[in-house]
């Protein structure tokens, strides 16, 4: 799994979905704040994660996991059913709010796919562009590239990275380190250009002049 460098301002949002299967993620040492949103306090636990705070409706997180956080020391912050926000965006908003610059998020696998699309879409809502976000996934992780965000992923050769617009087609994208590049090119919301390009270096750096991509690594599984 790629290693997530460390950063001071770091806060970690464990979001609901399977258990975690494969290896464990690995965060360094510089955690600030580490916040589940709702069932995401099972999978927490699970990864050994020192929960600060809970937060969500807690409609879907078992009363024994609720009781073992707040035995740990966690904090549940409760919110009414019928709310406009998922409770993954509670999450991103109160540790943004807290003035976390860079977040990893952890789950997220399993359950409905609506979530899983959403989960995507809500990463790269404008209002987290001045935020490094990367999402952990078993068998993936999932990078947001903006205009002030380059990214640059390590792996190994051969790995699959896949670059896919969200919210607006991508504008001026530039690739190093991929077996197809791109130079300033442009990656409708439509295309699917950008999917399944191979690692030919074991860092790969994005940039974009506009728009927004979910810059995906998946490890090369042959």
């Amino acid at each position: 799994m790629e290693a997530i460098p460390d950063q001071i301002e770091r806060a970690l949002v464990v979001t609901g979905g399977d258990p975690w299967s494969g290896p464990l993620p690995q965060f360094g040492a510089a955690i600030a704040r580490v916040v589940a949103a709702d069932s995401g306090v099972e999978l927490a636990l699970q990864l050994g994660l020192p929960i600060n705070t809970v937060i969500g409706d807690l409609d879907s997180a078992p009363a024994e996991a609720l009781r073992e956080a707040e035995r740990l020391g966690a904090t549940l912050d409760r919110h009414a059913p019928d709310k406009d926000e998922t409770d993954l965006e509670l999450a991103l908003d109160l540790v943004c709010g807290e003035g976390a610059r860079d977040v990893v998020v952890v789950g997220g696998v399993g359950g409905r796919l609506s979530h899983l699309i959403g989960i995507a879409t809500l990463l790269a809502n404008e209002k987290y562009a001045d935020v490094r976000i990367v999402w952990l996934l078993p068998q993936a992780t999932v990078h947001i590239a903006n205009p002030s965000r380059a990214v640059s992923v390590d792996g190994a050769i051969g790995d699959l990275l896949s670059l896919i617009p969200v919210g607006g087609g991508a504008v001026g994208v530039t690739t190093s380190g991929l077996k197809w590049s791109l130079h300033e090119d442009d990656l409708p919301t439509t295309s699917t250009r950008g999917i399944s390009n191979r690692m030919l270096a074991e860092r790969v750096d994005v940039s974009l002049q506009s728009g927004t991509l979910l810059v995906i690594h998946e490890e090369n599984q042959k």
